[in-house]
């Protein structure tokens, strides 16, 4: 199992299946939790005291059970709306948040990678106006330049990019 737990954003992604908003019992220092099938990390927040900006190191663990409720309550989701069907309609655009959460739940190019990870890392190298679309574009575009070329980059296929359109059309904030 691939998961990925973003408490502020009340979303749990759970092999590439983003869903929320969720109640989660999560600490209010973690930004992130990520599981890589039988080892995990915990991402902690930036600390803005009376010095410079620090984040504490990522905790590595392997028992998930601490996190078991993430879990529950991602298995128990119901959604506000009918999740579409496989083959539905392609929404031809979503917002740079859905966008992001799906990317952070789907396998990147290595392990203990996600697909956000890589996209971020090629775009932030590839600087100009890509990097400015990625950062402050408030919807992505199905058929544009930018999402054709990061599947390319990525060997996505028209139909996995289709399946992550919709995956991400479920995703609210």
């Amino acid at each position: 199992m691939r998961m990925t737990i973003l408490p502020a954003q009340r979303i749990v992604i759970i092999d590439g299946q983003a869903r929320g908003p969720l109640l989660l019992d999560v600490a209010a220092n973690i930004h992130a939790v990520q599981w890589y099938g039988a080892k995990g990390e915990i991402e902690f927040v930036d600390h803005d005291g009376d010095g410079p900006i620090s984040r504490p190191p990522n905790e590595r663990f392997t028992d998930i059970g601490r996190f078991q409720s993430a879990i529950d309550a991602w298995s128990a989701w119901t959604p506000s709306t009918p999740p579409l069907p496989p083959g539905s309609t392609v929404p031809p655009e979503i917002t740079n948040f859905q966008a992001r959460a799906v990317l952070m739940g789907m396998p990147g190019s290595a392990e203990g990678r996600t697909l956000f990870e890589d996209v971020d890392d090629t775009l932030r190298a590839m600087g100009g106006t890509a990097w400015q679309a990625w950062e402050y574009a408030n919807t992505i575009t199905r058929n544009g330049v930018l999402v054709q070329q990061m599947a390319a980059q990525f060997g996505l296929t028209d139909a996995n990019l289709d399946e992550m359109f919709r995956q991400a059309a479920l995703v609210s904030a």
